[in-house]
């Protein structure tokens, strides 16, 4: 594969911009282009086109580009790498920085390629499905149409809501050249796109229809397969919103229960052409040059005592100090045996020294390379792209149940891969400590899966760093675009200032007893 195909510019261009009127929150927004759509959409194999083609929009504004899985990914510190590329230097050197929002940063497209290319999505589905209320459009499976392309706008406004501090809530009902839109924040957003992922459940289930393999592309999906994918990102969507543990807290973990129970079965993993159809987490997340595994993910079962030493305190002195180490862990994931910290495990490898810059701070080094889907990478981005698995959705529960009281409920999903792949000794959910270690699970198990899904749910936990931004600011050249007429400035978040993570608890990295240790149990 091309890198160099695969450096999404940010200066594609975009089927619409948004305009804003007014000032504060009370906002008009233009379709600037204003296409005939009627002249466009001329027939029904158009629109249906328009609506078939609207998924691989969401994916190329999350996942088929390097941005911003990548630099959530160093974030989370669940990849750790000094280069600049993509934002990763910003974006996870100690201590954390503001987020640059402004439109020269050079990484910008961090935050302006989810912002364009999924609005670009909703736009397309929203075009489809306006299209499709006209008496001269008569498509054969309508409902298969409507279905999908709800699913397109929940999708696509759930990452929004996920990434974004604010943004517009924008469907099939909004006049651009007329309606007054109003910029809503993340939590209003949230409950929108949750709503039509309910509407595409409706549909489904008063429907029967087949989606064709090249809608989601190398998946053929029914309208059971599709209402059971809308279940499960609702339940996805529902826990990774949190901004704090108190957020995390109060999520409606009951009904987070029963959209697990009525989700997928089975992963749900579209297939690569190399071309169209890639994932950019799984192609150079896998690339031992680039990236290697951050040990705060991959350490905490550590018998040799080097990672104890390691973490220190979270001091600026202690951070200066870390270096890449060997790491004997009790997760077989990790290393495949005990005693050998350069033993190959599951889903990660030894890797000798990390080519780095030392300069640009030696903690960004580690000697362990992540490799679970490495197939992405060898195949030239044309293998299955694990995107969602059947055991996030069990972890999801997990946390549910532990939330709800079921705490052996829990310990039972957890130790469904613990104790097989991990190897691991079998949880009670009694242990002081296991709400840490249902969480490390997770962050083992969903390791580059989702886009995000380690710091979304690293921020909820309260486990990013402190001052690391907590979400994103609506791209600086869209606010340019805005100007000073309209009342709004420039923003970010991070860095000490608005939107920054609090400090991590000392608990959270505390060092972990003898006893603990040998149990696999870890600090709360």
């Amino acid at each position: 594969m091309n890198m160099m195909k695969k450096l999404i510019s940010g200066s594609l261009i975009l089927l619409f911009s948004l305009f804003v009127f007014g000032c504060d929150t009370n906002l008009e927004v233009q379709n600037i282009d204003t296409p005939d759509t009627e002249r466009v959409l001329a027939s029904s194999s158009d629109v249906e086109s328009l609506i078939a083609g609207s998924f691989l929009a969401y994916w190329q504004g999350t996942s088929s580009t390097y941005t911003p899985g990548m630099g959530l990914s160093v974030t989370a510190d669940q990849l750790t790498g000094s280069w600049g590329n993509f934002g990763m230097q910003d974006l996870s050197s100690e201590p954390r920085v503001a987020w640059d929002n402004s439109s020269s940063y050079r990484y910008r497209t961090h935050n302006s390629t989810p912002w364009f290319r999924l609005y670009r999505a909703i736009s397309n589905a929203n075009d489809g499905l306006k299209a499709m209320a006209r008496d001269d459009i008569q498509i054969e499976e309508e409902a298969r149409a409507r279905a999908f392309a709800k699913f397109v706008q929940g999708l696509s406004h759930g990452f929004i809501a996920l990434f974004f501090d604010q943004g517009f809530i924008y469907d099939e009902t909004i006049d651009l050249n007329n309606d007054v839109v109003e910029l809503k924040p993340y939590n209003e957003i949230m409950a929108a796109a949750i709503s039509m992922l309910e509407e595409v459940v409706a549909i489904s289930n008063a429907n029967s229809f087949e989606i064709p393999d090249t809608w989601v592309n190398g998946l053929t999906l029914t309208n059971e397969d599709l209402a059971k994918l809308a279940h499960s990102y609702i339940a996805r969507f529902m826990t990774q919103v949190a901004r704090d543990v108190n957020e995390r807290a109060n999520v409606n973990w009951a009904a987070v229960i029963n959209h697990v129970d009525a989700g997928i079965t089975e992963d749900f993993a579209p297939v690569g052409d190399g071309e169209f159809w890639w994932k950019g987490v799984h192609y150079l997340g896998q690339n031992h040059i680039w990236v290697r595994a951050d040990y705060k993910t991959i350490g905490w079962t550590d018998q040799s005592g080097n990672f104890d030493a390691w973490l220190g305190d979270d001091s600026d002195a202690a951070v200066a100090n870390r270096d890449q180490i060997e790491i004997d862990p009790l997760d077989r994931r990790v290393t495949g045996t005990a005693g050998d910290p350069t033993s190959e495990g599951s889903d990660f490898r030894y890797k000798g020294s990390a080519l780095h810059r030392p300069d640009r701070g030696l903690y960004h080094r580690s000697l362990y390379q992540h490799k679970r889907w490495e197939e992405h990478y060898l195949s030239g981005a044309t293998s299955p792209m694990v995107e969602m698995t059947v055991t996030e959705m069990n972890l999801i529960k997990a946390e549910a149940l532990y939330y709800t009281g079921d705490l052996a409920g829990a310990a039972a999903l957890v130790n469904l891969t613990r104790t097989t792949r991990g190897g691991m000794d079998p949880l009670t959910g009694n242990e002081s400590d296991f709400y840490f270690w249902l969480k490390y699970e997770k962050r083992i198990e969903t390791f580059l899966v989702g886009i995000g899904t380690g710091f979304f749910d690293a921020r909820g936990w309260g486990m990013l760093v402190k001052n690391t931004p907590i979400h994103f600011p609506l791209p600086g050249s869209e606010i340019e675009t805005i100007g000073t007429q309209y009342g709004i400035s420039n923003y970010t978040f991070g860095g000490g200032g608005p939107g920054s993570a609090p400090k991590i608890a000392a608990a959270k990295f505390e060092k972990l007893s003898d006893a603990n240790r040998k149990l696999g149990a870890g600090p709360q």
